[in-house]
């Protein structure tokens, strides 16, 4: 179920990257990604509305929703907030 709601494997937090239809408004919180991140989701008929970033090791964080793709420099420990 995670995979529906944030994928890692490209180096890359890909955000919502297959919601179901069933799931219109919901959130997550505390999914762990590749390169130590932690994220949290809100959305709403179907669209992001908030995330959370939060980094244990630090680097270039790298995020992808839709056509969107963001990128920011990230120190360890450090939070990322962004709205949709």
């Amino acid at each position: 179920m995670a995979e529906m709601l944030m994928q890692s494997h490209t180096g890359t937090l890909e955000l919502l990257p297959a919601l179901p239809s069933a799931w219109k408004d919901g959130n997550v919180k505390g999914l762990k990604a590749r390169g130590g991140y932690e994220v949290n989701l809100e959305w709403k008929d179907g669209k992001l509305l908030l995330a959370k970033i939060k980094t244990q090791k630090g680097g270039v964080c790298n995020i992808s929703y839709g056509e969107e793709k963001l990128s920011k420099q990230l120190q360890a420990g450090e939070e990322w907030m962004l709205s949709f």
